[in-house]
């Protein structure tokens, strides 16, 4: 079984061709099929321009698995599944031996390969290419790659790449590597030597774990190619030349399966989200509760991957800038996970005694034009603190994008926190609970309330709902809950930094907007509504 890679053209690019096509000629019957969102299985097909409308597969990966993760199952469930039922199609053919099945992939398709090799005792042998290393090593150099790669809190609970070899033993495995891949060649070299020490340990399987390099990119060499021939002619015995043969590739219209080259065109069927969709309003959220009915705070901050921040004054002051009727004061601190939170603190002339946390999706600069909204607020008393929360302003991703990309928003960053269990909501509620700390052990206020614009309302939710010392929350613009979410086709794309994996299994935003009750809290659809935000935080306030 053939399992493509990141191509949009799926199993029909010339290079996985190539090895199909050579494989039959040695004999091997060979199966191969479209991955989710690629070939004739786009998800988001625009029958325009024939083309993605998320732009590629990476794309076509990411952009529903926030929706997938949030209803509690993750784009591998599909993949693999995929997988398994290709493999009881091969089991049901009178030319198939399905004791004598082997599986192979390269890029995407090889941690296709390695998932379907680890889960499913049918596959006799696994030949896994450019795909194997380290998440050390991976996150050292390329960084968290597209969705399926990532296994939800996977690294949390101990899961590496060598696992995926380690879960085979002691069946047969070819690590197929090159030395200038993006996936590290140091990673896969010391998973390798991780799993052929512990295959020592295993009868009958000190020959069964083999690893090939070739000095290349990302891509297929004819050392590699000939190297995975003779593995699967050796292990299912099916000898033979290993010689790299010449092929004429079929154009990819003559590999055309659906009519119209598309599965969502050519007939009635489901796609990511319609299952998805279907699959979340089944869900009754099962919420843990304390005695007393109100929502379990701790469970929250476990799901989310808060961490409290220790409350102490470490705060470093920058520099001021004077403007009529009040000056602006540039600080930093420190999150609890170390890193810093720059902030400006804009101080009334005449204050009236009240604090503002005011978080904006276009960070702190945003707010310090002349004639901004929040200035109407420090002129009418109040002293606003602005911060750049993680991954926002000066403390955005700098060059660091990744292979999903999409609208401005890193998808990957949310699947590295996936599989450790550190959500950017998680992140940001606990830079707002510090920043709160500061505002009261360092400028000794009592009141103190919290505002939030657009995606932002989701780690001010969750930090109002961690923290009693905000008294009040309103949310502006965008506020979307996670159920939105899911039963949104085309969502925003700035809303993936909201996603919490599994919470529709619990609970949504709008719990929490009651959870901290009987703390203030509104919500305003305009932006720039200056007196009508006013008014709101005057009713806060209002004793």
């Amino acid at each position: 079984m053939y399992c493509s890679g990141h191509s949009a053209l799926g199993y029909r690019s010339p290079v996985y061709q190539h090895v199909i096509i050579n494989l039959v000629k040695k004999g091997f019957i060979v199966f191969a099929f479209d991955p989710v969102g690629q070939g004739e299985r786009i998800q988001y097909y625009d029958p325009n321009t024939g083309q993605s409308r998320m732009g590629g597969p990476t794309r076509e990966h990411s952009y529903p698995s926030v929706q997938l993760l949030l209803a509690g199952t993750n784009l591998v469930n599909y993949m693999v599944w995929d997988g398994i039922r290709a493999l009881d199609y091969l089991a049901t053919r009178p030319e198939v031996d399905i004791n004598r099945i082997g599986v192979t992939g390269r890029s995407g398709g090889g941690t296709q390969a390695a998932y379907l090799g680890a889960v499913d005792d049918r596959v006799k042998a696994a030949a896994i290419e450019n795909y194997l290393t380290s998440f050390a090593r991976l996150y050292e150099s390329k960084g968290p790659q597209d969705a399926e790669q990532n296994l939800t809190h996977g690294i949390l609970k101990g899961i590496d790449h060598a696992d995926l070899l380690i879960a085979r033993l002691p069946k047969a495995s070819l690590l197929i590597a090159t030395t200038n891949d993006f996936f590290s060649i140091q990673g896969a070299r010391e998973t390798f030597e991780q799993v052929s020490t512990l295959a020592k340990l295993y009868p009958f399987a000190q020959d069964k774990l083999f690893m090939v390099e070739d000095d290349a990119g990302h891509a297929s060499t004819r050392k590699n190619r000939e190297a995975l021939y003779a593995f699967f002619q050796s292990q299912l015995e099916l000898p033979g030349p290993v010689t790299d043969l010449e092929i004429t590739v079929p154009a990819a219209a003559e590999l055309r399966v659906c009519a119209s080259g598309q599965v969502s065109t050519s007939t009635p069927s489901e796609n990511l989200f319609s299952l998805n969709k279907k699959h979340a309003s089944t869900i009754q959220p099962t919420f843990p509760k304390h005695p007393l009915s109100l929502p379990d705070v701790s469970f929250i901050k476990e799901l989310v991957g808060f961490n409290q921040p220790l409350d102490t004054v470490n705060n470093v002051f920058t520099g001021r800038v004077a403007r009529k009727g009040y000056v602006i004061e540039k600080y930093f601190t420190y999150s609890s996970g170390g890193y810093l939170i720059p902030y400006l603190y804009f101080k009334p002339e005449l204050p009236n005694g009240k604090a503002l946390i005011y978080v904006h999706p276009e960070g702190k600069e945003s707010m310090a034009l002349p004639g901004s909204e929040l200035e109407r607020m420090v002129q009418s008393g109040y002293a606003v603190f602005c911060p750049d929360l993680i991954g926002i302003g000066e403390m955005g991703p700098g060059s660091y994008k990744g292979d999903a990309y999409i609208d401005g928003v890193s998808y990957n960053m949310c699947f590295m926190g996936l599989q450790i269990n550190k959500t950017v909501v998680g992140l940001r509620s606990s830079d707002i609970v510090a920043l709160r700390q500061v505002i009261t052990r360092a400028f000794l206020f009592d009141d103190i309330y919290a505002i939030s614009v657009d995606e932002l309302a989701s780690p001010l939710l969750h930090a109002a709902l961690f923290d009693e010392a905000i008294k009040g929350v309103l949310t502006i613009g965008d506020f979307a809950t996670y159920s939105t979410l899911v039963n949104t086709e085309y969502y925003d794309s700035r809303h993936a930094f909201s996603l919490v994996p599994n919470v529709l299994l619990y609970y949504d935003l709008p719990i929490l907007t009651r959870a901290i009750a009987p703390r203030k809290y509104a919500h305003l659809d305009g932006k720039g509504a200056g007196p009508a935000i006013l008014a709101k935080i005057k009713g806060f306030s209002a004793k």
